[in-house]
């Protein structure tokens, strides 16, 4: 799993529940951190917060479109649901597989329902 979010104590808290559940997390610190990232290795799922300083979500969820990319995406954002919306539209239209949208804060369980599916398919 890649998480890639501005907000370094809210992708702690998301990092250590995910590798409870059985994820390896990377984190990288920034948009082309999170290209070389992806570029290095097939991630089964991304978490994408959508509005950060130095990237815009969008602008990596396009590049991905680029790549033909076909992880699994959460998307989060703790901004108007436009943010999400216009993030969804990019997902569809660009073939990305979009697993779900989360309005931040959520709860944690929230996450988890979310992951369900992989967690499912690493175990079969």
């Amino acid at each position: 799993m890649i998480l890639i979010d501005d907000d370094p104590d809210f992708a702690e808290v998301i990092r250590l529940y995910s590798e409870s559940l059985g994820f390896d997390v990377e984190c990288p610190a920034n948009g082309q951190a999170f290209k070389r990232a992806l570029e290095a290795k097939k991630p089964d799922i991304i978490l994408l917060d959508i509005v950060m300083p130095d990237v815009e979500g969008t602008e990596l969820l396009l590049w991905m479109v680029d790549r033909k990319d076909t992880s699994a995406v959460i998307t989060m954002s703790g901004y108007d649901k436009q943010y999400t919306a216009v993030a969804e539209v990019i997902c569809t239209r660009g073939g990305l597989n979009l697993l779900g949208q989360l309005g931040k804060p959520f709860p944690l369980a929230e996450l988890g329902e979310l992951l369900q599916p992989v967690l499912k398919i690493n175990a079969g």
